[in-house]
């Protein structure tokens, strides 16, 4: 069943977030998905708001909390946890990264999903509807 509800959750979680407004360059980090990514909320809410005529605030309160980690661990191991509309997806397995194109394994399927860096951010994408998900490492 929670297999069942991510592509949909995803879909309303990336489709409400449209263009995605311009980060703050870091300086010296480096581009790997090694870490612990957490959607970047700020991108999220500010897209909304500018989709929708309305401020932060109205965008939050519309359209409700959303939170997105996903953890590369650099052993091959990967956790994906995304909750939204009071809908939670929980995810644990491996992955393999290679020329923009990341493949989760986990309890026998595979998950094919493209992602690329910007401006110290990583743009993760689904590969069938091209729904892009901003992301910043944790901590910052």
């Amino acid at each position: 069943m929670k297999k069942k509800l991510f592509p949909v959750l995803l879909s309303l979680l990336v489709s409400l977030s449209g263009p995605v407004p311009p980060g703050p360059a870091l300086a010296g980090e480096e581009e790997t998905l090694t870490g612990t990514w957490v959607l970047d909320e700020n991108a999220l809410y500010t897209s909304l708001a500018m989709q929708y005529g309305m401020n932060m605030e109205e965008a939050r309160a519309s359209f409700g909390e959303y939170r997105a980690t996903y953890i590369f661990n650099a052993d091959g191991t990967y956790l994906r946890e995304i909750s939204a509309a009071r809908s939670f997806l929980h995810e644990e397995g491996t992955y393999t990264a290679e020329y923009g194109t990341v493949l989760l394994y986990s309890d026998g399927t595979v998950t094919q999903l493209t992602y690329r860096f910007e401006r110290g951010r990583l743009l993760i994408s689904d590969t069938e509807g091209g729904m892009v998900t901003v992301l910043i490492r944790a901590g910052y």
